[in-house]
């Protein structure tokens, strides 16, 4: 019984691969974890990348998550880093378009500095460049070049405000002068 239904599960995960291979992000999720209750932790990993490619970014994190939960609880191997990777593009996804603009410079280095956590996390990758999975030590190097542009960037728009601050000053005009005279009388 447990040999079908294992059976089964991997039947209808390589279904599931055909269709996301395919383009079709749309099949039945219910229906993937029901089909998954040996290792739910799969369901919830492609349930996250059906989301992702229908770029339902927050949606993904949170299946992502799961996948990480289910995954602490069964296993303990380097698997857990592809889950990370993309809970990390999840979180740079969610950048808005105008990333990089004044207004949105803040909420952007936040975002990245959360991708870059989530692939420190259990060694995916290190600040050290030795992280135990290259295609995450490759993204975490990524996002540092990001943010290290995006710190550029916001240092440059202080500098510019505080220019442009240092460049306002009132002066005063004759009216602002005579003002002053007239209201005495």
């Amino acid at each position: 019984m447990l040999a079908a239904k294992q059976f089964v599960n991997y039947k209808y995960n390589q279904y599931v691969l055909e269709h996301y291979n395919n383009g079709d992000y749309s099949l039945n999720e219910n229906l993937l974890l029901s089909l998954n209750i040996f290792e739910t932790y799969i369901a919830h990993y492609n349930n996250g990348n059906i989301l992702y490619k229908n770029m339902q970014f927050e949606a993904a994190l949170e299946e992502y998550q799961k996948a990480l939960y289910c995954w602490d609880l069964d296993h303990n191997n380097d698997n857990e880093c592809a889950v990370r990777i993309n809970m990390a593009l999840c979180k740079i996804g969610l950048l808005d378009e105008e990333f990089s603009s004044p207004e949105h410079i803040e909420e952007s280095l936040e975002l990245l500095y959360d991708a870059r956590d989530i692939l420190l996390d259990e060694d995916c990758a290190t600040d050290n460049d030795d992280g135990h999975n290259k295609r995450a030590q490759k993204l975490k190097n990524e996002i540092d070049e990001m943010i290290e542009q995006l710190e550029e960037l916001q240092e440059q728009q202080n500098q510019e405000a505080e220019k442009l601050q240092e460049k306002l000053c009132v002066r005063p005009t004759s009216e602002t002068l005579f003002c002053d005279f007239y209201k005495n009388d």
